[in-house]
């Protein structure tokens, strides 16, 4: 038999337990009065039904809940595990759905829908990685080349975790960013890498294309690659057929590095081929810091060493430049030697050496030529910068006779003291040089102004009036501007160096102040005198009729022009400077500048005969070739030997073919052009002479046009 027992429900659970409640409640007394049992045993037993009942209830709660909490610990877990995935993947996991629709599922749903999840993001996060790991192995293999510090440490040595299931618990902490921007930063970093990998390729390929320059502008061997041990050797043999072994080239030594590069520009076309302008060479070739650094290294040495030959070679020059000065070789020939001995090798430093011992032994044959010459240059100088009789006479070496090294020496020595005050009074000198030309300007409208009969010629010069009245202003407005300048000038440097500033062997203020009061002198009595009957000389007119015959002009006859001004001489305002001044009556509009020709009034040459014979008024030096000389051999020319492929080192043979064509390509590089050393600022072909063709210190001064 069957019993049908009802289905509970909470609804159902409280009826049914109500009817063995009420069965118990009335049997129970009857029980306990059957037995005469005290009421306190009734007590007890309907107390113990109670405690019963309620533990039973509180033991199927809490066996529910912690169910209930196993569950909710386990969805937690997941979900922190989805979170992590996707904030490592960033936006790769757009497509995975997310778990937050489904919190009102029931646990173990949630829990198939959260593990669905994180296998989804697991894989995703796999596979970025892979990639990701692609990417750091490329740029820890740049990083071979780099400095140690070019890139981030946490782009390098990227490798792939293990899987989700083999690895340990808690490490979802440790796992590698695989976001897009992770992406783009290490392809950032890659493109920076090798875009710094051909600027030290570019900057490495430059630098061996320098150091060939040097060894070949040198003459230098190049250097040859170190020699491997036989230990090396049996090594690199055993070890040859290893996949992983490192390329030879990107192993060798900097010195193996550099001879390859020579060697396989053998292959480039000569036509307007440069070494340096491209990659060509560098094939295979790894710019590592310490390639670069022994190539700098080297480059810097070389220069080192080219600098100071070029030092030697300018020194000897600057030495030989007045020695050819003074012996008057020509400018052709010297320049016929530098052309043939440039550059800064030892053959070249050997050449000038060669050709300073013979011209100090055409020196020591030739010493009254030298000192002759050297007389002419402080002549020069002496009449350059006015020198008055005293203190020309202050040196005495001047007048001796006894013609010595010493007595060169003295000379020398006074020439670089006159080139050094020279250029000390070289601002102040334009400005005396041009005050003197207005002051003869100023003398020579004066005594045409004095000359009644200038315009009476037979062929009469109307636009003569017109020129004097130019120069007059050109003369009244410039002149006092040029005392007001002096009068500033002078002073200031005399404070800074300590001496007067002597023109012609008076003060040069005294000069420019006297002048200053004759002018104001002579405005004075004009202003005295002014109403008088007679009016001025260049105003008046003759006093026979014009109908009459003219007498001839005194332009027509230079001779009469020197006489008058002769005799009608100026002020003494300012010393004259000897010129050849051209005559008012000459119509044209540019007043022609003197040239660099002062001499002080009354100044004999004090020179000696064998000094002085066959010099021409500008005092310049008569260039005397080798063969007046009686040697007959221009500055010997250097003989270049021929180099041979024994230069570009013992191990590696270079065709002397390549050679050529590097020195052919490095002499058409203007910026790496063959040394030449530099003339001095005296130039070599002022002879002793140095007034004679050098530019005149002012500018020509131009006569205004009225409008």
């Amino acid at each position: 038999m069957s019993l049908d027992v009802p289905v509970l429900t909470p609804s159902t659970l409280l009826p049914a337990l109500q009817v063995p409640l009420l069965t118990l409640t009335h049997s129970l007394p009857a029980l306990h009065r059957q037995l005469g049992l005290p009421p306190s045993a009734l007590e007890e037993d309907l107390g113990q039904l109670r405690d019963a009942l309620l533990s039973a209830i509180d033991h199927q709660l809490e066996r529910r809940k912690e169910e209930v909490r196993e569950w909710e610990g386990r969805c937690l877990g997941v979900e922190r595990k989805v979170g992590g995935l996707r904030s490592k993947v960033g936006a790769w996991g757009k497509g995975v759905a997310e778990a937050s629709g489904e919190d009102n599922e029931i646990l173990p749903r949630r829990l198939e829908l959260l593990t669905q999840q994180e296998h989804k993001l697991s894989g995703l996060h796999a596979a970025k990685l892979e990639q990701l790991s692609l990417l750091s192995s490329r740029l820890t293999a740049l990083a071979t080349s780099l400095p140690p510090d070019f890139f981030p440490p946490e782009y390098l040595n990227i490798h792939p975790l293990p899987l989700p299931s083999t690895r340990a618990a808690g490490s979802e902490a440790d796992l590698e960013d695989v976001t897009p921007e992770r992406f783009s930063a290490l392809e950032h970093e890659l493109l920076r890498g090798k875009s710094e990998i051909t600027n030290r390729l570019t900057n490495l390929c430059h630098l061996f294309s320098d150091l060939l320059y040097l060894h070949t502008d040198l003459l230098l061997p190049f250097p040859s690659p170190p020699s491997q041990s036989a230990e090396d050797m049996l090594r690199s043999s055993t070890s040859g057929s290893d996949a992983l072994s490192p390329c030879p080239m990107l192993s060798a030594a900097p010195e193996a590095l550099f001879v390859q590069f020579i060697a396989r520009l053998e292959e480039v076309e000569t036509e307007g081929f440069e070494p340096g302008d491209d990659l060509t060479g560098m094939e295979g070739i790894d710019p590592t810091p310490e390639v670069t650094e022994w190539a700098e290294g080297l480059k810097r040495q070389l220069e080192a060493l080219k600098a100071e030959r070029e030092s030697r070679i300018q020194e000897i020059y600057d030495r030989l430049e007045g020695l050819w000065r003074r012996l008057g070789v020509g400018e052709r020939e010297v320049d016929g030697f530098v052309e043939a001995n440039r550059g800064s090798s030892e053959l070249c430093v050997a050449a000038y050496e060669q050709e300073f011992q013979r011209m100090q032994e055409l020196k020591r044959e030739k010493m009254v030529l030298f000192v002759a010459n050297a007389r002419e240059e402080v002549a020069a100088l002496w009449d350059e910068m006015m020198y008055g009789e005293e203190e020309r006479e202050r040196f005495a070496p001047f007048f001796d006779e006894d013609h010595s090294e010493e007595l060169l020496t003295r000379h020398e020595s006074e020439i670089e003291r006159l080139r050094t005050e020279r250029e000390e009074k070289a601002p102040i000198l334009t400005h005396v040089q041009k005050y003197f030309q207005l002051c003869d300007e100023e003398r020579e409208l004066e005594a045409a102004a004095q000359d009644p009969t200038r315009l009476l010629g037979k062929r009469g010069d109307a636009g003569r009036l017109l020129r004097e009245e130019k120069m007059r202003k050109r003369v009244q407005r410039e002149k006092p501007k040029l005392e007001k300048e002096l009068l500033e000038v002078v002073p200031a440097w005399e404070a800074q160096y300590d001496r007067t500033l002597l023109v012609y062997g008076q003060p040069l203020r005294g000069i420019v102040e006297d002048s200053i009061s004759a002018s104001e002198m002579q405005k004075e009595n004009k202003r005295l005198h002014k109403g008088a009957k007679a009016l001025p000389p260049r105003s008046q007119t003759p006093a026979e009729p014009m109908s009459r015959k003219r007498a001839p002009s005194a332009l027509a006859n230079p001779s009469t022009v020197k006489r008058q001004k002769i005799a009608h001489g100026a002020p003494a305002t300012a010393p004259a400077a000897q010129r050849a001044a051209r005559p008012l009556g000459i119509a044209t509009n540019v007043y022609d500048t003197p040239g660099f020709s002062f001499a002080p009034p009354h100044t004999a040459s004090r020179l000696p005969a064998t000094a002085t014979a066959g010099r021409s008024a500008s005092a310049s030096v008569a260039v005397t070739g080798y063969g007046k000389l009686g040697y007959g051999a221009p500055p010997a020319t250097m003989v270049r030997l021929p180099t041979s492929s024994s230069v570009f080192g013992s191990n590696v043979r270079i065709p002397s073919a390549t050679e050529e064509r590097i020195r052919n390509a490095q002499q058409r590089r203007s910026k790496k052009e063959s040394f030449r050393p530099r003339p001095s600022t005296m130039g070599f072909g002022l002879g002793a002479g140095a007034g004679a063709g050098m530019r005149p210190a002012w500018e020509a001064v131009r006569e205004e046009e009225e409008p």
